[in-house]
C-alpha cells in the first residue's frame, strides 16, 4: 500500500432496485389536485407489494494510483451486458 492518498476511495456503496407495484408517472400540479382529491377513493384500491433487491449493498474499496479496475454487468438472463 502507498503512502499517498488512494486515487479513488468509496465507501457504503449500496443499490436497491424496486421490483414489483407500479412505475409513478411524472406529474403536474393538476395531477397533483385531482389525485388529492381522489385520496379517499383510494382505501378501495389495493397496490401491489414492493419488493426490494440489493444489487450492491455497504460495498467500500479504494483504487490505488496505476491499478486497474474491471467492472462486470451482468443481463437480467445472467448473460454479459455488453
Amino acid at each position: 500500500m502507498s503512502s499517498n492518498p488512494p486515487a479513488i476511495r468509496v465507501s457504503h456503496l449500496s443499490k436497491q432496485y424496486k421490483l414489483g407495484g407500479r412505475e409513478e408517472p411524472y406529474h403536474t400540479l393538476r395531477d397533483a389536485i385531482v389525485n388529492s382529491l381522489k385520496a379517499p377513493l383510494n382505501v378501495f384500491h389495493k397496490t401491489p407489494p414492493v419488493e426490494g433487491f440489493w444489487a450492491l449493498k455497504d460495498i467500500s474499496f479504494e483504487v490505488e494510483s496505476g491499478e486497474v479496475v474491471g467492472i462486470n454487468i451482468v443481463g437480467s438472463q445472467g448473460n454479459p451486458g455488453y
